[in-house]
């Protein structure tokens, strides 16, 4: 299974991790995300805030996600994108 994260919690994040985990082989994380993502079968949502960077990258190297999407304004104005 691939493992993604998608950093954000709004409406251009949901559409994505929902069109993202349409393939079974994936599994999407969402940080920080909302409570409607985890309705989506194979996303999960993770209490890490969009603009903590040192954080985000721990976790992609402990989930071994092969992909980080980024489209939180906030995360972009805090330089994490």
């Amino acid at each position: 299974m691939n493992n993604w994260l998608v950093v954000g919690s709004g409406g251009r994040e949901y559409v994505m991790a929902e069109t993202l985990a349409k393939n079974s082989q994936r599994h999407i994380f969402v940080a920080p995300g909302n409570p409607m993502m985890d309705e989506i079968k194979n996303v999960e949502t993770i209490n890490i805030d969009e603009t903590d960077f040192p954080t985000l990258a721990a976790f992609v190297q402990k989930k071994r996600c092969g992909m980080y999407n980024c489209w939180s304004r906030k995360a972009f104005i805090f330089g994490n994108c």
